[in-house]
């Protein structure tokens, strides 16, 4: 008895004594027809089912590049700016999206004390000087009176006819001449200790300068602001590692992916840009040692960054796009498509079309890349293979 929705169907005894005949029929049915499409499968050709959607494709030869391949995105040429120094943040001069000029400055730290350093060192600088060269000119007064004195005790000398006076007057001469030498030594030695003393104030000046100089962030070229970071605050100390802002330069393409080391960069044998068909040249931009320190140490994520080598008309900013990296090269070779080769227990294989028919084949395979695979052996160049259509 058979339960069905709100109706009973009865199955009689008669009915189940059919239905058991049938089955028993059916089974020998069955065997009998297995046996035959037995025997007529181990009278004909191997032949693989293909798929209507399957096309033959003829073997040519070509390039084969195995890669690496790396999603990536045109931007434009960025850079991150932070202060040369550390120092009590003063204010923006720039906003998200504004357009600046080279030279423009962007953003400054609080100079006061360094403006007033480098006044007073500029007075010290100035009194100093003041103070060694009126030194000097009193010792120079001094030789020009002992010099005026000498020329009167020389005449009185070749006058003088008295010896007592003659060796009185000879004397003061040698005392005189003596006290030039040591004035014009002494005047040597305090133009040494002067030119000691202005260097030393000097390099002093050039450093608060320097400092000085480097409380402003000033714009590295044409371009327009893309950030500005929200650590600086007025009155806020500012560390020098720490990016303020951030500027593009709209004109300048780059691509970027994620971190390749250069020592990476150097195991391949070349790699590109690859956008609609077509391969552009770029060139890898290492980061500065100190730089990637600093984003591992602050737990950034480094990326890999790539300019192009020559201008890339076709390339608009925000494109979307490939890098590949090439690892290995095989040129002038036999080629099929990637899914034209199967694989088994037994190796790889291909379906041929050969005398109309499609059969299978043993090939030996070589390079690959994500289109094409290298075929070593199994093939002829015009022979036609198997692939989805």
């Amino acid at each position: 008895m058979i339960m069905g929705g709100s109706k009973m169907l009865i199955v009689h005894k008669k009915s189940k004594i059919l239905v058991c005949m049938a089955s028993m029929l059916w089974a020998v049915l069955v065997l009998t027809s297995c046996s035959r499409v037995e025997e007529t499968i181990n009278e004909i050709e191997l032949v693989a089912p293909v798929a209507l959607t399957y096309a033959p494709v003829p073997v040519k030869k070509g390039n084969i590049q195995k890669m690496t391949l790396y999603d990536t995105y045109v931007i434009p040429y960025t850079e991150e700016l932070a202060f040369e120094r550390d120092g009590v943040f003063s204010r923006f001069h720039v906003r998200i999206g504004d357009k600046v000029k080279q030279g423009q400055i962007l953003a400054e730290l609080d100079n006061e004390d360094y403006l007033e350093q480098i006044k007073k060192l500029k007075d010290k600088i100035a009194d100093t000087k003041k103070q060694y060269e009126a030194k000097i000119n009193r010792m120079y007064d001094e030789i020009m009176i002992n010099e005026i004195i000498l020329e009167t005790l020389d005449k009185s000398l070749n006058e003088e006819q008295n010896e007592d006076n003659k060796v009185k007057i000879h004397e003061d001469i040698i005392t005189r001449q003596a006290d030039n030498t040591i004035l014009n030594e002494k005047i040597k030695l305090e133009k040494d200790l002067m030119e000691v003393e202005l260097l030393r104030l000097q390099e002093e000046l050039e450093e608060a300068s320097k400092l000085s100089s480097q409380s402003q962030l000033v714009a590295p070229f044409d371009g327009e602001i893309i950030s500005v970071s929200h650590w600086a605050r007025e009155g806020y100390y500012q560390r020098q590692e720490n990016p303020v802002i951030g500027i593009a330069d709209t004109k300048v393409k780059m691509v970027t992916c994620k971190y390749i080391s250069e020592t990476d960069i150097d195991s391949y044998l070349d790699y590109y840009f690859f956008k609609d068909g077509k391969k552009y040249p770029i060139t890898y931009v290492p980061y500065d040692p100190e730089e990637y320190s600093a984003i591992v140490l602050n737990e950034g994520v480094p990326i890999s960054t790539f300019v192009f080598t020559e201008e890339a008309v076709d390339v608009e900013i925000s494109d979307w796009g490939i890098i590949c990296m090439v690892k290995e090269s095989r040129e002038n070779v036999l080629t099929v498509p990637i899914d034209a080769v199967m694989r088994d227990s037994t190796g790889s294989y291909v379906y041929v079309l050969e005398n109309g028919k499609r059969l299978k084949r043993m090939v030996s395979t070589g390079l690959s890349d994500t289109i094409s695979i290298e075929i070593v052996e199994g093939l002829m160049e015009g022979e036609n293979v198997f692939t989805e259509n």
